[in-house]
């Protein structure tokens, strides 16, 4: 059996379209991620406090991985 990296889980929430970002602005961003089942939708923030998502993982899971690439490749600048 193969287990997925966290990477290859993180790129797999993005390419399955399961991540939808709210709103990223200078106090923070929001988003939010279906589960893998379809069934469950989860929501990510990320702001002074760090980053955070609703689902039962004890550690970094997949949502925070994706949310995080998504975030930090698209850094907005206010002129």
């Amino acid at each position: 059996m193969t287990t997925a990296t966290l990477a290859e889980k993180a790129a797999t929430v993005l390419t399955e379209g399961r991540l939808t970002v709210i709103s990223v602005g200078a106090d923070g961003a929001r988003a939010l991620c279906r589960g893998s089942a379809g069934d469950t939708t989860y929501t990510l923030t990320y702001d002074l406090s760090g980053w955070s998502c609703s689902c039962p993982a004890m550690r970094q899971c997949s949502h925070i991985a994706a949310f995080r690439l998504v975030v930090l490749a698209n850094p907005r600048t206010t002129t």
